[in-house]
This record gives C-alpha cells, sequence and structure tokens, in this order.
C-alpha cells in the first residue's frame, strides 16, 4: 500500500485530532530521546533514530492532509524563508 492511502487510512479510522495527538506524541518522544543521549554524553542514538522515524512519517502524514486543503508548501516555505534569513543574519553571513 502507498503511503498516501495509509495515511488517509489513518485519518479516517481515528481521525484528525487524534492524529494530531500522535504527531505532538512523537515528538515529544523524540524531545525525550534527544535529552536522554545529551545527558549521557551520546551524539546519536538508536532511540533517537526510532523516535526520528516515528516523527518524520507523522508529519508526513499531516503533510499529506493538509496539502489537500491549501498551498501548504507555499506557506511553509515563507516561513522557512524568513527564518533561514534570520539566521544569516545572525550568524553575519
Amino acid at each position: 500500500m502507498k503511503q498516501e492511502e495509509l495515511f488517509i487510512k489513518a485519518i479516517n479510522k481515528w481521525g484528525l485530532q487524534k492524529q494530531m495527538l500522535m504527531l505532538v506524541e512523537e515528538l515529544g518522544e523524540l524531545q525525550h530521546a534527544v535529552i536522554k543521549a545529551i545527558r549521557n554524553n551520546q551524539e546519536f542514538t538508536e532511540e533517537m533514530a526510532e523516535e526520528w522515524a516515528d516523527t518524520e512519517i507523522m508529519l508526513a502524514q499531516m503533510r499529506h492532509y493538509w496539502t489537500q486543503k491549501m498551498d501548504l508548501d507555499e506557506i511553509l516555505d515563507e516561513f522557512k524563508n524568513k527564518k533561514l534569513k534570520r539566521l544569516e543574519q545572525l550568524l553575519g553571513e
């Protein structure tokens, strides 16, 4: 089954709100894994990789859903460009 089909089926089965909560949960688990790695003086761990994968899946699911509703790429590109310009300024480039 294609990813897009899985994303649609997941939202249809559990609903958008629950999938949004799942995204927040996965973000929190990634955050926890990163903090744990830092606390243990590690740069990258298998736990981080797993949580990163979970987070990317949920972000992709939300991107797929919202791209059907709006021009999400244009909106995100606008914000990313502003933030990258700000980073460039902070770095003195």
